[in-house]
């Protein structure tokens, strides 16, 4: 019997530790970006994931995006489709780095000064209660290896963004990020920038 009851106790403590995991993971991937520690954020963040839900947002909206699809000279959608994977690539190659995921979060701060806030560290007090309180209500966990958090924490309709983090070789490591549509339209703009560039040249 207490055999059993040693296992059921080690079983729910290993459950609790594994639910609180991600939230652990993400607060620590907020505090390696507010120190701007490219090496935590480095290793917290699988680059490769992140650059392909970064290319499906670009192309999605830039079909739509009238400047960009004239200036590619693409009408068929599907040709429009890769046209602007292809011109995407070099933008998204200096964007999926530490320092461009930086960049990208101070893109959608509220004064573009400092990054958008992913996740603030609970202080142990009521308030810290209620900050955690509100972590968890922001995120949206999909089977047992993969939670949502919507940027900032709490915001509901009016969120800025939305993070995945995924579990993975013993760690959870941001692999999705849904930005804002006023970020979407800059990087379009930089998109016709850019390639507007490489014809001049």
């Amino acid at each position: 019997m207490r055999w059993f009851i040693g296992s059921a106790l080690a079983l729910l403590l290993a459950w609790t530790l594994y639910v609180a995991s991600p939230y652990w993971a993400l607060l620590d991937l907020a505090r390696a970006i507010e120190a701007r520690n490219v090496g935590d954020i480095a290793d917290r963040v699988n680059f490769r994931a992140l650059r392909a839900s970064l290319a499906r947002q670009v192309v999605a909206a830039g079909m739509s995006y009238r400047p960009l699809a004239q200036a590619l000279g693409a009408s068929d959608a599907n040709l429009a489709a890769g046209s602007v994977a292809v011109a995407a690539d070099p933008l998204l190659e200096r964007i999926v780095t530490p320092e461009g995921l930086l960049g990208l979060l101070h893109d959608m701060g509220p004064d573009r000064t400092e990054p958008v806030r992913i996740a603030a560290r609970p202080d142990p007090n009521l308030d810290g209660l209620r900050t955690a309180a509100e972590l968890v209500r922001s995120s949206r966990w999909r089977g047992f290896r993969n939670v949502y958090f919507s940027i900032p924490p709490g915001a509901g309709r009016n969120a800025e963004g939305r993070l995945q983090l995924r579990f993975s070789r013993l760690k959870w490591r941001l692999v999705s990020f849904d930005i804002s549509a006023e970020a979407r339209q800059r990087l379009l703009d930089e998109l016709v920038r850019l390639h507007a560039e490489r014809r001049r040249r």
